[in-house]
């Protein structure tokens, strides 16, 4: 037999406790001594490993205060401003809630109605006068695009496959 057996044939010993009469596997007995006995190595790799994942569990700790610290910052930041732009949404009737900055190729996307109604009244496409020609061409482009009409909504579905499918809603 090999010691792998033998240590699996423990497991098939049935032992009886003297003090409370108890059934135990030999595999799950605790021999104890009137003193402690040294360390070793393996006791050692123990103490190690349990001071390593109290480090990693601080430094996860840490982690999650730093993302949800800058987190908050970002939404401050942004939160800020959407206020210095408030003249820009309040000055059309929009509310700075309703923007989300996209920031290229225009700057706001404002979904007029969406903080105050249950349905959208419009999707505009907010942007600041052009600072130089190409930024003015782009912007006749896109107006010209959404005079003509050649605006399409299209919705799409990731698989878990990875493969994106056209999304219909509820239909499979």
């Amino acid at each position: 037999m090999d010691r792998v057996s033998h240590l699996l044939a423990f497991q098939e010993i049935l032992c009886q406790c003297p003090c409370c009469g108890d059934l135990f596997r030999l595999s799950e007995a605790r021999l104890y001594r009137w003193r402690e006995p040294r360390p070793t190595p393996f006791d050692r790799l123990r103490v190690e490993e349990d001071r390593l994942e109290r480090i990693q569990l601080r430094l996860e700790e840490e982690l999650r205060r730093l993302r949800e610290r800058s987190r908050q910052e970002a939404s401050r930041r942004l939160r800020r401003r959407l206020r210095s732009c408030d003249p820009l949404f309040t000055a059309h009737g929009y509310y700075p809630k309703d923007a989300r900055p996209l920031l290229d190729p225009v700057d706001y996307v404002v979904f007029d109605g969406l903080s105050t109604r249950t349905r959208l009244r419009s999707v505009v496409l907010l942007d600041l006068p052009a600072r130089d020609r190409v930024r003015e061409r782009l912007q006749r482009s896109i107006e010209r695009v959404i005079r003509q009409g050649d605006v399409e909504w299209l919705a799409l579905r990731v698989q878990e496959d990875g493969t994106v499918v056209p999304w219909r809603g509820n239909a499979p």
